[in-house]
């Protein structure tokens, strides 16, 4: 049993028992499996790396995974209980055809899905779609393998010994607070945190899959608010909070404001820039105008993108770059690191600048919060409708900017960005849920509400959706 909108372009996600069961999971191992033996390549082993996260289905979800593996004639190395980022160091080494990581990452708890990679590559696009077709048409193929097995392999440690390797105790003492939700990696960060020197307060850092404190997203306001009392309560320098399955990264300053990711960006870019002048840098189309301009002055090039994590670690590797960032948190590291989207990793990136720096958080990032911006809004619109209308959307405000309305541009590389003198909106359809995804900002209060009452208004014109 399966609902096959659970197929989505980066990932396959939906409610356990309600969209997909075990069955299910057994018969999708089968096809990535099918997948993996028809487009791997020498030297690529027929083994398997999976990882779960802590949401109370996930070890059955894993167990019957692993056995459509072992039932295809390959191997499966059980990672255990993981956050993604875990379950893709794992794949840096050649040792693997694949991976899986089983993760709901921060939808509801009754979510479940799965990330796979080819080597250490995520699927995507049209490899699910091959993926979804060999589980729809039943064309499994398999490898004859008298030693198909699943052993356990912990990778704990050696990912910590990646971390003190790389940050070194030097610098001023910092205090840190990490909110994990009772996600899956907050002891890993607050292990390397300590292991770096610095002194930790922890915040719902055993993984608890029902999520007794508050929901593990960090790109809503509510969820933070136990993190930012925490700093503001206690005087430290940093909240750090994490989401689910720990790629995605939020934000508190010493203040106990938050500080989005288009602004903490800006003081990974400059950094990177001391050591590589005229770097490349990907950053997602709903991303602030002052980080481009910023990228810019310093020397560097930026390139908007379309939102989607494996849809930006394809393009890094097809542009060189050594940084890209999305709104959501998801922070891809080239420089000094692998390039996939790792929140404990950024984490420490982003401590140890502020180490470096003599400097509160506050001080390095209020300079780059000039613009008015409002949060990520959502409208209702059904996933068999959403992309067509998002056609007849791009059509109209063409049309207004050719026909003399304040539109001065308009990028298209996802969605519709429309700019004008004083700001610009956004309009995209979510690749992940029946919704279209909309953002703003101006140089003022007065612009940005302008701006947002005329897309928003040409919106519901046009889809009939409010």
């Amino acid at each position: 049993m399966f609902n096959e909108k659970i197929f989505r372009k980066y990932d396959i996600r939906g409610g356990f028992e309600r969209d997909f069961d075990l069955d299910f999971v057994n018969l999708l191992a089968k096809g990535y499996c099918s997948y993996i033996i028809n487009n791997s390549n020498e030297p690529y082993p027929p083994v398997i790396s999976i990882g779960y996260d802590a949401r109370l289905s996930s070890c059955a979800i894993k167990d019957a995974f692993i056995s459509g593996i072992i039932e295809s004639g390959l191997s499966a190395v059980d990672i255990g209980l993981a956050p993604t980022p875990l379950l893709y160091y794992s794949l840096q080494g050649g040792d693997f055809a694949g991976g899986v990581m089983i993760t709901g990452s921060h939808n509801p708890p009754e979510y479940n899905g799965f990330k796979m990679c080819i080597g250490a590559d995520s699927i995507f696009g049209g490899a699910i779609d091959e993926i979804k077709g060999i589980v729809q048409s039943g064309a499994f193929v398999s490898v004859s393998s008298v030693a198909a097995k699943s052993t356990r392999r912990d990778y704990n440690t050696h990912y910590l010994d990646f971390f003190k390797g790389h940050f070194t105790d030097s610098g001023r003492s910092i205090k840190v607070a990490v909110d994990a939700g009772n996600g899956v990696g907050g002891e890993l960060l607050v292990q390397a945190l300590e292991d770096y020197g610095c002194d930790v307060t922890p915040m719902y850092t055993t993984p608890d899959g029902s999520f007794p404190n508050h929901h593990p997203d960090p790109a809503k306001i509510e969820n933070m608010r136990d993190l930012i009392n925490c700093v503001r309560e206690n005087g430290l320098d940093i909240g750090i909070a994490l989401d689910g399955d720990s790629d995605r990264l939020g934000v508190i300053d010493n203040g106990g404001g938050i500080v989005a990711p288009d602004i903490y960006m800006i003081l990974f870019v400059k950094e990177i820039l001391t050591r590589a002048p005229g770097a490349t840098f990907i950053a997602e189309v709903k991303c602030s105008k002052v980080l481009y301009d910023e990228v810019r002055a310093a020397g560097g090039k930026i390139i908007m993108y379309k939102t989607g994590h494996s849809l930006i670690k394809d393009k890094m590797k097809r542009t060189n770059a050594l940084l890209a960032g999305e709104m959501s948190g998801h922070i891809f590291f080239k420089d000094g690191y692998f390039g996939f989207d790792d929140a404990i990793y950024s984490a420490m990136r982003l401590v140890n600048i502020l180490r470096q720096s003599g400097k509160s958080l506050r001080d390095l990032t209020s300079q780059y919060m000039i613009y008015k911006t409002t949060p990520e809004l959502r409208i209702a619109v059904p996933d068999e409708v959403k992309f067509e209308l998002m056609e007849k959307l791009k059509d109209r405000f063409f049309e207004l900017m050719r026909t003399g309305s304040d539109i001065k541009d308009i990028a298209t590389i996802d969605g519709v960005r429309i700019s004008f003198d004083a700001g610009w909106g956004l309009v995209r359809p979510s690749n992940t849920e029946p919704h279209f995804v909309l953002r703003f900002e101006a140089i003022d209060a007065l612009s940005l509400e302008k701006i947002r009452d005329f897309i928003l208004n040409e919106v519901s014109k046009v889809t009939g959706f409010t």
